[in-house]
């Protein structure tokens, strides 16, 4: 997994986004948004509004068409957070954390992260979470039901 989660390049936009000599594909930026996501929850309130103000930035570099490479911007705090999750990321799929993670945990995060969103509302960055299959449904006709900020429980350990 960790091969794959540094190697994989199958991302379709021109997109160049760079960790050092590595660029971030589409997959990549899944999976750190979706880390972000579970942590949300326990963090302090400043700490939720970095987080989500971080996701908007590395989706904004994302779709950006010029070359950002985050260690030449380490002077930004969001490009040494995003570089931290990395680090984590790493790590966890290394082993290092087992009884926090489990094995298919690059999955999880993934699956999560494409399913996050960025929003700001009166100058507060939120991470909001619009799971896919509901997204389907109310395409379908079903009744809407409201926007969910972080409010699912640990069953998404179970997909």
């Amino acid at each position: 997994m960790l091969v794959m989660f540094l190697c994989l390049s199958t991302s379709t936009t021109t997109a160049s986004v760079h960790a050092g000599h590595k660029l971030l594909t589409d997959h990549h930026i899944y999976v750190i948004k979706g880390h972000f996501y579970v942590i949300y929850d326990s963090l302090k309130e400043k700490d939720r509004h970095l987080v989500a103000k971080t996701a908007s930035m590395i989706e904004e570099l994302h779709k950006d068409k010029n070359k950002h490479d985050l260690l030449d911007m380490q002077e930004q705090v969001e490009a040494r957070l995003v570089l931290g999750a990395i680090q984590h990321i790493r790590a966890a799929l290394k082993g290092k954390y087992p009884d926090l993670y489990p094995p298919n945990i690059l999955d999880i995060w993934e699956g999560i992260g494409k399913d996050v969103r960025v929003e700001k509302q009166d100058s507060k960055w939120k991470l909001i979470y619009e799971d896919s299959t509901e997204k389907k449904e109310k395409k379908k006709g079903h009744k809407e039901e409201p926007k969910k900020e972080r409010s699912i429980d640990d069953s998404w350990i179970k997909r």
